[in-house]
């Protein structure tokens, strides 16, 4: 499954997929609803913002990118396949000294940020997933607090690559109900770097979660080499597998996008688990998928690390806990 960033042209990208009444409007995309009748044809009744990927309805209400994406088809094994067919083509025709260049734009912090633990909302996120003081200095989490910002209220998480601050994830943790829970700047080069990839040395195992607040709890509790990775990039494939990882551990939440999605179109598994396990299957790889405590859908969830690696043994003796 695609990011919305990797959508070049929205107009394309909705006409190709079956919807009519296409308007771009900026950060959204409208068209008439794919996801039931309109009746109404004056205005198209269908907003996709094009940053988060969330979509709206006036008619018939909210639909993720997830939603979005299936109803159009795009998450089948055959888009999983070509995925994984271009990507090892791209490494081959680097292997052959052909370089592709794309270009990037780095994005500064937003202005007026304070310590987390300065405000309500953000202290409350981070105690309920359990959050040391230590990850949240170690990570730079800082709290938005620039009233004429949209990242307002939004706790900002800087992600660097071997040069410096190359772009930053928010996550929001204030009151209104109907904000976007994540977002990033617009043209956010996600594709160019990991967050907390190690340029340094060669690494002996990695661990795949979905989402940052994931990755942070995993590295409290020793895992260190853990990324966020829910799709991958040419440039991202390439990294993992010349990082030198022997082990392979797939730590996505134990939800039905993450481990348990079935393919309307074929009946096959297309979770993120088991995309990623099928991507790197050639790779190489001992490839893992790690356990949670009971009661826990993911490592936000968990509270006490040895609860993890008492069921997860193999990760505990690679990480040297």
């Amino acid at each position: 499954m695609p990011s919305p960033s990797q959508v070049i042209n929205w107009e394309d990208f909705l006409k190709e997929y079956g919807c009519s009444g296409v308007i771009d409007f900026g950060d959204w995309a409208m068209c008439y609803c794919p996801f039931h009748t309109q009746t109404d044809r004056t205005r198209p009744s269908f907003g996709i913002n094009k940053e988060s990927g969330m979509g709206n309805c006036f008619g018939c209400g909210t639909h993720d990118w997830e939603e979005i994406c299936n109803k159009f088809g795009i998450d089948s094994l055959d888009t999983i396949d070509g995925m994984r067919e271009n990507m090892w083509n791209n490494l081959r025709n680097n292997l052959k000294g052909y370089k592709p260049v794309r270009k990037y734009l780095r994005y500064n912090l937003p202005d007026q940020l304070i310590n987390p633990y300065s405000h309500k909302g953000s202290v409350k996120y981070i105690n309920d997933r359990h959050i040391s003081k230590e990850m949240v200095e170690a990570f730079g989490l800082r709290t938005c607090i620039d009233h004429d910002s949209k990242y307002n209220d939004y706790l900002i998480i800087p992600i660097y690559d071997e040069k410096g601050l190359l772009y930053f994830d928010a996550r929001y943790v204030g009151s209104n109900k109907n904000k976007v829970r994540w977002r990033r700047p617009k043209d956010a080069p996600e594709w160019r770097t990991f967050p907390n990839w190690n340029y340094d040395k060669k690494l002996d195992y990695l661990c795949l979660v979905e989402g940052a607040v994931d990755m942070i709890k995993l590295v409290q509790f020793g895992v260190k080499n853990t990324i966020p990775a829910k799709n991958f990039s040419d440039v991202q494939f390439k990294m993992v597998l010349n990082c030198g990882a022997k082990h392979l551990f797939l730590a996505y939440d134990e939800d039905e996008a993450g481990r348990y999605k079935i393919s309307e179109k074929t009946g096959k598994n297309i979770s993120f688990q088991e995309k990623s396990r099928y991507l790197f299957s050639d790779a190489g790889m001992y490839i893992h998928t790690v356990n949670f405590p009971k009661g826990c859908k993911d490592p936000g969830d968990i509270v006490y690390e040895s609860d993890f690696f008492n069921i997860n043994e193999l990760l505990k003796k690679l990480t040297n806990i």
